[in-house]
């Protein structure tokens, strides 16, 4: 019969009668690995509220997942930081934590380490350090990790709010795969240099980055870079007056510029982190070009103006986020956004839009565009955003026929514009619009 509130002690009892079968050593090896996973960092909400059963009554949306707040922290944080950084290759996620263990984390391995003899003390340790970094944030009540414990999931472990999120995560992925097309040699590998190397110098898969961490305390003060906050029904975009202290999308990108622009000093420069500036780029060309991100103050560029999308709820601001662009992927392109990508990149290269590319890309000073950006957005806005559109409207075929042209149009002026930012900071600023796809 098996002692299980003793297979902590199997070890020493093993070496000094190994020939005697006192306990099942085998399922005292599984039990003991299996639960030293539990009581680490790896699941913290095993030391979780008995009220909630460790958040296991905590019912939550991952996404658009239903779930519960203990098996995010089970496994859905991780599988996906799996899908996302490691492309679902756990062996490739395993040596990324080695390499920590061995240069990031080398210094706080003795420390790991500290408690040998007296394993009881130790586990007691462990437990007292996890409840420790539990926190609760004061803006929502979401749980997070202390900074040391989440290096792992940057970008990952949050949850997703409704707000001004910028296009949706396949504006954005195309965004960044249309410009990534017309790098030029120079800039395709300084973008390749500046990112984690398991991405292979894929920009687009970290494209929605800023969005994911906007929510962070660490991350909390780039909340309002996303957007630009224009007085109601003013049509009209004004640098001094709309993007105080430079916080808002405009200034963002010419910041973020003017960090990148440091590139060619060389990897010594260790004055900004560079790859923080280039997804924030990325990420803030394609909010520019989101119409309703510089829209009007009081509804909070359509955040706050909720109706129904054909035949479900939404708000003005989602539509133009996500809605037109799901619907076009599911009518017109089968939900394949690689696809609809190609049309895209088609009427720009050789199609309708061939003649415009070269006013796309006018822009004398990097720093000042922005500025442009913004003020072709809030007119679209006014003409096309908010026009026709009440409180508690249902929009339907006749606004996403009308509307998807130019949802379209502004992902392609995105994606060219942000490859002509790129080209001309790292060196490229020479690349035709022919190298496309």
């Amino acid at each position: 019969m098996c002692n299980w509130s003793n297979f902590q002690l199997h070890k020493p009892t093993y070496i000094s009668i190994c020939s005697k079968l006192t306990y099942n050593l085998i399922e005292a090896l599984i039990f003991l690995a299996h639960f030293i996973g539990d009581v680490h960092h790896h699941q913290p909400l095993h030391f979780g509220f008995t009220g909630d059963l460790g958040g296991n009554t905590i019912t939550v949306h991952w996404c658009h997942m239903k779930t519960n707040l203990h098996h995010v922290w089970d496994n859905i944080i991780i599988d996906s930081a799996l899908k996302t950084f490691y492309g679902s290759d756990l062996a490739n996620m395993i040596q990324a934590i080695q390499n920590n263990m061995t240069e990031g984390w080398s210094n706080q391995l003795s420390l790991w380490e500290c408690c040998q003899k007296n394993q009881r003390v130790c586990l007691n340790l462990k437990i007292e350090l996890i409840s420790k970094e539990l926190r609760m944030d004061s803006s929502g009540g979401l749980l997070r990790w202390s900074s040391f414990a989440f290096v792992m999931f940057v970008g990952m472990a949050t949850v997703l709010v409704p707000g001004a999120l910028g296009w949706s995560k396949e504006g954005h992925i195309m965004t960044c795969r249309i410009a990534q097309n017309l790098l030029g040699p120079e800039a395709a590998h300084a973008v390749e240099h500046l990112l984690p190397h398991n991405l292979k110098g894929d920009l687009s898969a970290l494209c929605i980055w800023p969005d994911q961490i906007r929510h962070w305390h660490k991350y909390r003060w780039t909340s309002s870079l996303h957007f630009i906050d224009t007085p109601d029904k003013d049509c009209t975009f004004d640098y001094s007056r709309d993007c105080v202290k430079d916080l808002c999308v405009a200034g963002a990108i010419q910041n973020f510029t003017s960090q990148l622009l440091h590139y060619r000093e060389g990897t010594t420069d260790r004055r900004y982190n560079l790859t923080e500036a280039l997804l924030f780029l990325s990420h803030f060309m394609g909010d520019i070009h989101q119409p309703m991100h510089v829209g009007f103050t009081s509804d909070e560029g359509g955040n706050t103006i909720e109706l129904h999308w054909f035949r479900h709820k939404s708000n003005l601001h989602h539509v133009w986020d996500r809605e037109i662009i799901l619907t076009a992927l599911k009518d017109f392109y089968e939900n394949d956004m690689d696809l609809l990508q190609e049309t895209i990149e088609g009427n720009f290269t050789d199609g309708i839009w061939y003649d415009d590319v070269s006013s796309w890309k006018d822009c004398d000073d990097l720093l000042s565009c922005p500025n442009k950006y913004a003020v072709e957005s809030i007119n679209l806005a006014c003409k096309w955003g908010y026009k026709g559109v009440k409180e508690g409207a249902t929009l339907a075929d006749d606004y996403f026929n009308s509307r998807m042209p130019i949802v379209m149009k502004r992902i392609a002026q995105g994606g060219v514009r942000l490859a002509m930012f790129l080209n001309e900071i790292f060196g490229d600023s020479e690349e035709g619009i022919a190298s496309a796809a």
